[in-house]
């Protein structure tokens, strides 16, 4: 498969589907999983962004209550 023959016994293998691009659906529908195979799913960036806007939305929340509650 990789065109050397230096290499011995079970390999691991690392592929990337990028399902952002529009090959990638294609790519994924003929991917095969076995048993036993391990795989790895990272979320969007645009996810990560609205995670992290969300925190510091939550924090700005949370203080004006803890002030509502004092008094201020």
């Amino acid at each position: 498969m990789l065109g050397r023959n230096d290499l011995r016994g079970d390999q691991r293998m690392i592929y990337v589907l990028d399902l952002t691009q529009p090959t990638g659906m294609f790519e994924a529908r003929d991917f095969l999983v076995r048993d036993g195979d391990t795989l790895l799913v990272t979320e969007a960036p645009y996810t990560q962004w609205t995670k992290a806007l969300a925190a510091i939305n939550g924090t700005a929340q949370g203080a004006a209550s803890i002030d509502t509650l004092a008094g201020g």
